[in-house]
């Protein structure tokens, strides 16, 4: 809910940053890489 709050709130920019998309992204592709090496 938050999240859909964010991008409405940022409805001028409509998009929101390339870094936060980076780093959300970063962050489960750690997660994945993480769980898959532990096993």
């Amino acid at each position: 809910g938050e999240i859909i709050r964010f991008n409405a709130n940022d409805d001028s920019q409509s998009v929101p940053e390339p870094s936060s998309w980076i780093g959300l992204l970063a962050l489960a592709f750690t997660g994945a890489l993480l769980k898959v090496t532990r096993r």
